[in-house]
Formats: C-alpha cells, structure tokens, sequence
C-alpha cells in the first residue's frame, strides 16, 4: 500500500493498538468489582450493568486514557518521516507500558479500597500516600503481600513483554506521509476530539466523578467510574484534616449527645450519626415542600433581622418582613460554612461542610448521604429542583439526579423572560423569570411534591432588570446588594400571591434561608459573618420568632417533623420545632470551625482556640462538643460510614 495516506492509515492502527489494553484493563476492573462486591450493585439488572459499562468506558475510561496517552498518540498520528523510526516505535511501547502498570495499580488499589468504604478512592487515600507512606507500605505488605507481589510479577511480566516486543521491531518499508494540507486537517480534528474526550463535554465543565450519577443510581455511578480516573482526581483535592483529637468511643458519645431527642434512637455503634426518627404528626394529606436559597441574603441587610438586632432597618425586604410574620421567623441561624455549595451541601444532606473534604460535585459526592430529595421520592413525592444560575452551576445538573430530583432546571430553562426591556445577565436569569417557572412547575406537579429552588439575582455584579427598584444611588456595592434585594423581595412577593391564587399554598411547607453572609455591611464579629435569614411556614407551624440556635444542617430533621416523615437520618441537625433540646450549631470558616450555642460562640483551628465569646466555664465543654464533631465527621466522610452500605438503604 503506497498510497498518500497510507503512512496515515498505519499510524491510526498503531493508536488503536495503543489504545486497546487500557479500556480492556478498566473493563475487567469493573468486572472484579461486580464478581467481588455483588451485594452493592445487586439491584441493577443486566442491562443497566451493561448500560454502565459503557457510559464509562465511553466518558471516564476514554478521558483518563487520553490524559495519559493524547499528546504522544497525536504526534505519531501527524505521521512524519520520524514516526517511523524504531526508537521512537520504542518509545511509544515504553511509555503505553509505563502507564498500563500505573493503571492497572491504580485500578487494583482501589477494588481493595472499596471492599471497605464501598466506594472508589477518594483525596482521603491520595493525602494518606502523601502524609504517612511508611503505614500504607506496611498495611500494603503485611494484609496483601500476596497480591502485591502477584502484581510485581504481572508488572515485570509486562516489562519483559515489553522488551521482547521492542527488540523484535523492524524497520518500516518507507511509505509516503499524507499532504500537509491533510497532516493540518487530521491533526486539528485529532486535537479537538482529544480535548473533547479528557473534558467530557463541549459545552459543560470539565468532567468529574460526579458526572456519573447524573442519569445512573448511586451503584450504577458507581460501576460507571474507574480507580485511575478517580485517584486522578482526587489527587487535586484538599488535604485531609488529622481529625484524631479523642478516643472515638468519647467523640461518638459527644456528638450523640448533642443531638439527642426522646423521639430518636440511634442504630448502631460504626455509624454514629445513623439514627431513626418517629414522626411527630401524621397529617391526613402529605404537605408540599418548597425550600428557597436565597442568594447572599444575610441577617446584616433584612429588615426584620436588624431590627430583633437593634439596628434601623433599610426598608428593603418588606414582603419577607410580612410573610415572617405568618410563621416561624429564626432570629439565630447560621450559614454553616461560605459558599453557596456549602448551604446546597447542608440542606440537602444534613451534612455541614467539613475541613479537609471536597466540595460536593468534587468527590464529596462519592459517599452516601441522607439525601432530602430521596427521602421525599421514597414517600411518594414528585421533585424539582431549579436555579437562576445556568445548570452547570456547582455541577447541580450532575447533583440533581443524585440527590433524588426527578426534574431539574437551569437559566437556559427559564420561561421567556417575563423583563422583555432588559436583557438578561450573561451568567443567569432575573429571579422573577425563575420563581414564575417554579411557580408555574410547582402548580402543574403532582402531589405532594417537593421543590428546591435557588435564586441568584442577589449575586454579584447585583445587576437590576429595571430602575425602579433603586432604593439606594448604585454608588458602593452595599448599596447595590440592597437595590438587588428590594428587587428579590419583590419577586418573593409576587410569587407567594400567585402561590396562594393557584391554592397550593395552604398545604404547602416553605422554608426560606440564606445561602451565606454576603461580604458587605458591617459585622460585628466572626458570628455575624454566618448570620443569615431563616423562615419556615406552612401547616402546623405557628407564627413566632425563635432565637435558638439553628443552621441549615437542621432543615431535614425539622421538614421530617413537620412533614409527618418517620425513617433513619444521618444529619448532623435537631429538628428545630422539636423543644427541650441542648442546641449547638457548627461553623466552617476558611480552615477555621466554630460553635454557636445559646450561651457562647467558639471559634477554632483545630490546635486552639482562637476566638470565644461567652461564660468562662462554657468555654471547655464547648470546645470539646466542637472537635468531636470534626472527628466524627471526617471519620465518617474517609470510612463512608454515614451510612450502611447496600442499595436500598442508598438508592431510596
């Protein structure tokens, strides 16, 4: 064969030869998992293994393999004079053997690994590598000498293979290489379609673990995903905290205390958090719920926080004011941590941000959570979830489907904009466009259903569809987060009378919360910094202002009671309609923790503390509550131990 493209045609065979052993390795890995583990993926029936089987080997098998093979594979598939040379045919063996044994390691690490956390290897084992090589080594020699020397051997196998298939190699006969019209073509092509298959999409961020749970259960994410691009990933997370401040039987003892209720009990002694929870109500309908994040809405800028505060009010939330008044307004609760992941992270697992772990949507996800949206599906509860944001956002399109929402919408699928003579922000929506699509979701859904929808128009660059809404001259930040909140309460008003008209609103449970501090105002100290608006009403909720303290790690227990749920939890939340219970709140701030309580605030970095305000004889049992809560937390986050394994107790 002499043909122009010829030398072209036999590189590509090349590259596919290269390519071949790495999807066969990752394939007989998921193979291993499912021989070595059915009981976690025993729900899954024969197609939904196979369907799982190749949207991994398709998304995570081919971005891993490209990562470790594009840039040499694209440089022979250019098919110069030099491609053809045995010490470059040489090198390619080389390199493709190298990193098949770095696989095949990676892929064999991690089926152990997940015989014991049931789940692929996370930043907690890459930190391990990193911080205490000596007890890994040891762990490794004297559990699975047998298999680590089974694998030396196969390496080394490998290597003489290798060797042998080098010293064998021949001179190519010389073939003519392609036009460098065509060189230019194929080698764009070849650029783009590598760049597309590392990203895992030409349009969304690049692709992550949590990517796998986005249209599979939690095990068929599982058998999606593979150790090597797993570890690769968890490579670039945060270190993992030295969490060890107590004997655990004492940190468990702490922590159980501390949420301790007469109407729970708790299940066993490895998940400490685990517990099954009675329903305080059985009403005759199931109640709707509707929880609303409010982006950056802090205590320091609504009217009714300032003014229980002591504080002259701005004048620019006067429908929430109104709407607190009908319900259960919580004059102290708290953002757990910064970001607007950590609320998401809080309110849909009960789980408050924890030093040292990924993000959710960064491997966070990895572990079994009491998810809210899975909690309301097993009781029959149709869910949406939506934000102003587009749906890329903290990789909530990804998260959606995990956490148990049925539906999920972002700013590309907002209704016309109901602002035709303002265009819309480059990055979202108008929050009007986004509660009316909720609005409108919300009275066509079945009941009872559950909805979260997180707004956004209260984000910087605080951008406003129209001036009226200009309370204050945009002349400092502070003053344009009030002009975007007189704007979002507006919005809030509107929807709540629309809800009303359509008559849901009477059988519907609401909780309005804060995503985190906004950065503006002035805070009075580090508490203040967390101090965000909190509302719930709906039936069964009586109108008062509660000044215990509470978080967003509290929501699930408490739409449990108010909901008539009975069923296990494992949140680091009190119910907080739930009286008679010694209430605590934690913080996380930068790689700072805090306590609030009704008699303190601590604030701590894991070696002291570094700020508390409160009784001096507090200050000790305090500090003790707070890092027995981290240690527990981590524990439980490296062991995956919130939960029990299995698939019904997962998927549900």
């Amino acid at each position: 064969m002499h043909g122009r493209d010829s030398r072209l045609m036999r590189n590509l065979r090349d590259i596919l030869w290269m390519f071949a052993p790495f999807f066969l390795l990752l394939l007989l890995g998921r193979l291993a998992l499912l021989a070595l583990y059915p009981d976690d993926f025993a729900h899954l029936d024969a197609w939904a293994r196979l369907r799982a089987m190749l949207l991994g080997a398709l998304h995570f098998d081919t971005s891993i393999t490209l990562i470790a093979l594009a840039l040499p594979a694209w440089l022979h598939l250019l098919a110069f004079g030099w491609s053809e040379r045995l010490a470059w045919r040489r090198f390619l063996l080389g390199w493709s053997e190298l990193w098949l044994v770095v696989f095949a390691f990676a892929d064999i690490a991690d089926i152990v690994y997940f015989g014991f956390v049931h789940r692929h290897l996370g930043q907690e084992m890459m930190a391990a590598l990193k911080s205490d090589p000596d007890l890994i080594r040891a762990i490794a020699l004297q559990s699975y000498g047998w298999l680590l020397a089974t694998f030396i051997a196969g390496a080394a196998a490998l290597a003489v293979a290798a060797f042998w298939l080098g010293r064998r190699m021949r001179p190519r006969e010389p073939m003519r290489g392609p036009s460098w019209r065509l060189r230019l073509a194929v080698g764009a092509l070849a650029l783009g379609l590598a760049v597309l298959g590392i990203r895992g999409s030409a349009v969304s961020k690049p692709i992550q673990p949590v990517y796998a749970f986005e249209n599979a259960t939690i095990a068929g994410g599982y058998l999606e995903l593979n150790g090597p691009f797993c570890a690769f990933h968890a490579m670039h997370g945060p270190t993992p905290v030295r969490a060890a401040f107590m004997p655990d039987a004492e940190a468990a003892r702490l922590v159980r205390a501390s949420l301790a209720s007469p109407r729970e009990h708790f299940v066993d002694a490895r998940h400490v958090l685990l517990r099954h929870r009675e329903a305080l109500r059985h009403p005759a309908t199931p109640p709707n719920i509707v929880v609303i994040l409010l982006e950056s809405w802090d205590a320091l800028h609504v009217d009714i926080a300032r003014q229980l505060d002591g504080l002259k009010p701005y004048g620019v939330t006067p429908n929430f004011d109104r709407l607190a008044k009908r319900g259960l307004y919580l004059a102290s609760f708290y953002a757990n941590g910064q970001r607007s992941i950590d609320a998401i992270t809080a309110l849909l697992t009960g789980v408050p941000p924890q030093p040292g772990q990924p993000y959710l949507g960064e491997g966070l996800e990895l572990n079994r959570f009491t998810w809210l949206g899975r909690m309301a599906k097993a009781r029959g509860y149709a869910t949406i979830m939506m934000q102003g944001s587009k749906r890329a956002s903290f990789y909530l399109d990804k998260i959606a489907p995990l956490a148990g929402f049925d539906r999920y919408l972002g700013a590309e699928d907002l209704i016309p904009t109901l602002h035709p003579d303002a265009p819309r922000p480059t990055w979202s929506g108008w929050d009007l466009d986004l509660m009316e699509t909720a609005h409108r979701a919300f009275a066509r859904l079945p009941r009872p259903f559950l909805g979260f929808v997180f707004t956004v128009s209260t984000h910087t660059p605080f951008d406003l569809p129209d001036p009226r809404w200009r309370v204050f001259p945009p002349d400092s930040e502070d003053h344009k987060l009030l002009n975007a909140m007189r704007y979002s309460d507006w919005v809030l008003g509107r929807f709540f009378d629309e809800a009303r008209k359509a008559g849901y609103m009477d059988n519907t449970i609401f909780v309005l919360v804060g995503d985190h501090y906004s950065g503006l105002g002035q805070p009075r100290d580090l508490r203040d910094q967390h101090h965000i608006p909190a509302l719930i009403l709906g039936p069964g909720v009586k109108p008062r202002i509660s000044r215990e303290p509470a978080s967003q790690a509290d929501i699930i227990p408490t739409l449990m009671d108010l909901a008539g749920w009975s069923g296990e939890h494992a949140t680091l939340g009190q119910s907080i309609i739930e009286p008679g219970l010694a209430r605590g709140v934690f913080l996380r701030r930068d790689n700072l923790v805090g306590r609030v309580e009704r008699g303190g605030f601590l604030m701590h970095d894991l070696k002291r503390v570094v700020y508390y305000r409160g009784e001096p004889g507090a200050r000790a049992p305090m500090e003790r509550k707070l890092l027995a809560a981290v240690q527990v937390l981590n524990q439980a986050l490296r062991a995956n131990t919130l939960l029990p394994p299995g698939a019904a107790r997962a998927d549900r």
